[in-house]
């Protein structure tokens, strides 16, 4: 283990989010994973407080109606969370945050393209699971 990612939960308040993070310091780096449809809300209390995090934006939360049962409603992944999650790096860097970028990255393009924007990093889940890497190659 060379890291821990906390993740914060999709409602939560940047006056909780504080010292939970406060609470998660510890020997080694902390990753802070937010949900990438609040950066405006999180972020900005996150750095001034801890200008050396390193944030991760996590997958948006969102409903889907199920026939019969109403609406469905977690956290929304796949390639159509792409161009919310490039806006969401360009708004946590105008805070001047560490950024990994993630959500919706299914190309090797997709993926430059978070770093080329100023994301430390590229963070890959679902991709990865439903498809695998064949035939990428990070320099």
């Amino acid at each position: 283990v060379s890291g821990i990612e906390l993740g914060l939960a999709p409602d939560i308040d940047v006056s909780l989010a504080v010292p939970l993070i406060q609470a998660a310091q510890g020997e080694l780096p902390l990753v802070v994973q937010i949900p990438l449809d609040r950066v405006d809300e999180l972020v900005a209390g996150i750095v001034k407080q801890y200008p050396r995090v390193v944030l991760s934006l996590g997958p948006p939360r969102g409903k889907l109606p199920v026939s019969g049962s109403g609406m469905l409603t977690g956290r929304m992944y796949g390639p159509a969370v792409f161009p919310k999650a490039l806006i969401a790096l360009e708004r946590a860097l105008d805070y001047d945050a560490s950024v990994i970028a993630g959500g919706g990255i299914y190309t090797q393009k997709q993926a430059h393209l978070m770093l080329d924007s100023g994301a430390l990093a590229v963070q890959l889940d679902a991709l990865i699971w439903r498809a695998g890497l064949q035939g990428w190659h990070f320099e």
